[in-house]
């Protein structure tokens, strides 16, 4: 469990003991020993709740199985987190543009904001 940034500037890793579903797990991290237990805390409630579900239904699931289906439902709530701030990123770009068309009418006058060059400028 190491970010990108962290590997490219050589971050030392420390060992985090955590427990997932009953699995004993040692993790080389650069992340906060809290969090990485908050992290696995998490994944085990979705596993508990897949039992669950599934010991209501009376079907035996594997553990394997479990950790499939807890993956899938992470994954599920990821692309709706992201489907749900790409909306909202559209929606701050059309209101801000609303905004700036607004105050364009009320001051004509004022001058279009610099544009920056970049590299890629011609």
């Amino acid at each position: 469990m190491m970010s990108a940034m962290s590997a490219e500037r050589g971050t030392a890793l420390r060992s985090v003991r955590v427990s997932v579903a009953g699995q004993n797990l040692a993790l080389r991290t650069d992340a906060r020993a809290g969090y990485v237990r908050e992290l696995a805390d998490y994944i085990s409630a979705k596993i508990d709740a897949a039992r669950t579900l599934h010991q209501e239904r009376r079907r035996a699931v594997s553990p394997h199985a479990l950790a499939l289906l807890a993956a899938l439902q992470v994954a599920d709530e990821l692309m709706q987190l992201r489907a749900h701030q790409r909306d909202l990123e559209a929606d701050v770009r059309t209101r801000s543009k609303r905004i700036l068309e607004y105050l364009d009418q009320l001051d004509p006058v004022r001058p279009a904001p610099v544009r920056r060059r970049t590299s890629t400028d011609p």
